[in-house]
């Protein structure tokens, strides 16, 4: 067994991280792409193609190509493949401005107009506030109507990451507390 302590803190969720999706949604399991450069810096030669086969947020995929080594990767989880991709994915100057474009809509959204129908969970008050619901609501019904997969899925991801932050509760250990 090798130990290597100067590894240690880039084996969590960095909140700090120089590559700004890395910040977007805390997940558990993230280890820092500064990791992956250590892996691939360390290797005798380069390999021609790195599989990960349980990608959880993409930090593998997303540090490799810094090496020029292309990458697929695959998960179960569905969230984490969404963000993955929206992570991964090169977005070029027009698709930027469609963002761009859907993300003013969103800022100018008048709140408790169209909206997607409230989840039907018995905990949902518990969750939210109920001006804070309507406006997620609200949000996430402009979101669906965007036709452009790329844009609706970054979009999507963008609302995911702000969810925790707005709600009454957060994430600790398997289950969830609530704020005081």
């Amino acid at each position: 067994l090798v130990v290597f302590p100067e590894l240690a803190n880039l084996v969590n969720y960095q909140p700090r991280s120089q590559q700004v999706f890395q910040r977007w949604l805390r997940y558990r399991e993230a280890y820092a792409p500064e990791l992956v450069d250590w892996v691939i810096s360390d290797m005798r030669s380069k390999p021609k193609l790195i599989l990960d086969p349980f990608c959880g947020s993409g930090t593998t995929l997303l540090a490799s190509p810094n090496w020029g080594i292309p990458s697929i990767g695959c998960d179960i989880n569905p969230v984490v493949v969404l963000i993955t991709k929206a992570k991964t994915r090169f977005y070029n100057a027009t698709r930027l401005d469609c963002i761009r474009k859907a993300m003013l809509r969103i800022d100018l959204l008048r709140i408790g107009g169209q909206m997607e129908p409230v989840p039907g969970l018995d905990i949902i008050d518990k969750l939210f506030r109920p001006d804070i619901l309507d406006a997620l609501l609200s949000i996430l019904y402009l979101i669906r109507q965007e036709q452009d997969t790329v844009v609706h899925e970054f979009l999507l991801v963008g609302w995911l990451a702000v969810l925790e932050g707005v709600s009454n509760v957060f994430k600790e250990g398997n289950g969830i507390k609530y704020r005081n």
